[in-house]
């Protein structure tokens, strides 16, 4: 892992005991933006700033998802629900 990055407390987002980011990518040619669920170690919280050390590596052409990343936790986690059977 490489060493901790600071991210604001509203782009964690945290299911259980596991803590992630999200990243997007909008793809030229279509209307629809595609997110990754990052792992991440948090640690400290300091004036709205979290200190991150992130499991999994950011893919190419990824954006962190700075705004928002609460909207597409709870989005995920209603196409699970839509998918359960």
């Amino acid at each position: 892992m490489k060493s901790p990055q600071l991210y604001q407390r509203k782009q964690l987002s945290k299911d259980g005991a596991n803590s992630f980011i999200y990243v997007a990518n909008e793809k030229p040619n279509d209307k629809e933006i595609e997110f990754e669920k990052i792992a991440v170690v948090t640690g400290a919280t300091d004036n709205g700033f979290t200190a991150v050390k992130l499991i999994d590596t950011i893919p190419d052409g990824m954006q962190i998802v700075t705004k928002g990343a609460y909207y597409v936790y709870a989005q995920s986690k209603a196409g699970e629900l839509e998918h359960e059977h």
